[in-house]
């Protein structure tokens, strides 16, 4: 894409959209805005860039000393826009410092990533005693993460390098951004498609555990049926059981009850001829005296009376 919109091969400069100074004016003057849609829209048909806004941006401008190349395909792109570039004094960027930071006359300090000394305590001495000696320390909250430090420009072209060796081992040669796209479109849909089959293995299992866990739930459904049986039989022998001793606890009542009757009656009866017994004792005594008595008296009368 830069071939075809003239920019030499040997131009590396470019710029940080993180670190932009912008003239509003002129902005609005150039349309900047429209050229920026455009590029947005070409990315909808055709995979030009990856990331975010950054590429637009690039897509959209080149250093103001830059001789383009004539190409019969420019005039299909939006057209491209000057801007300036700075000196290093406002370029440096807070991993390449050293010790001896006011040695160095910068004026400005561009934290590159996502890790921002202001949300994390980041693991490099260099970067945070940079934010620590002139970032407002009442601002900071105190309980920022500590994060390590993200790679370097040398550290990621180093890492290119060796992505680009491995392709190398891998594939014979570089491949170009949309052998790398199809690629990692080609990857993407085999991660897909492990994925799915890990779902539908995890759906097969899931199957199987729930299928096993209704038959676990019948078993102890019958089980317990079973058992409520076994229950119910038990507990209607116990009461039979219950019942049996009941009637012969009520026959053993029901003959004691007889006994004691029979020997009440016998005892009263017993009492009645004891009394009969002592009544005609009595009976006999008193006819036994009477008799004496009759008897001394017509013993008396047998004798004469003086008369």
């Amino acid at each position: 894409i830069l071939q075809e919109l003239g920019i030499p091969p040997e131009m590396k400069t470019s710029f940080n959209a993180g670190m932009l100074v912008v003239d509003i004016d002129c902005w609005i003057k150039r349309d900047v805005l429209k050229n920026i849609l455009q590029w947005l829209s070409i990315r909808t048909t055709r995979p030009i860039y990856r990331l975010g806004s950054q590429p637009p941006l690039l897509l959209s401008f080149v250093p103001e000393h830059t001789e383009l190349v004539q190409t019969q395909q420019s005039h299909l792109y939006p057209p491209l826009l000057k801007y300036t570039v700075v000196g290093e004094e406002w370029d440096t960027q807070a991993r390449n410092c050293v010790d001896k930071w006011n040695s160095r006359k910068v004026g400005i300090v561009h934290y590159t990533g996502k890790n921002k000394p202001w949300q994390v305590i980041i693991d490099n001495k260099y970067q945070q005693n940079l934010w620590e000696q002139y970032g407002p320390k009442s601002l900071l909250p105190l309980d920022r993460p500590i994060v390590h430090a993200e790679e370097s420009r040398e550290e990621k072209e180093a890492r290119r390098e060796k992505e680009q060796q491995a392709e190398i081992e891998k594939f014979g040669r570089v491949l170009t951004f949309k052998e790398k796209e199809e690629f990692r479109k080609t990857r993407a849909e085999e991660k897909e498609e492990r994925q799915k089959q890990r779902e539908l293995e995890r759906e097969m299992r899931r199957e199987e555990k729930e299928k096993l866990r209704e038959e676990m739930r019948k078993e102890k459904e019958r089980k317990e049926a079973d058992k409520m049986a076994e229950r119910e039989k038990l507990a209607e022998q116990k009461l039979r059981e219950r019942e049996e001793k009941e009637r012969e606890r009520n026959l053993f009542k029901e003959r004691k009850g007889q006994e004691k009757e029979a020997e009440r009656q016998l005892r009263i009866m017993m009492k009645e001829e004891k009394e009969m017994q002592k009544e005609a004792e009595l009976f006999q005594r008193i006819l036994t005296n009477s008799l004496q008595k009759v008897r001394v008296y017509t013993h008396f009368l047998s004798f004469p009376f003086p008369f």
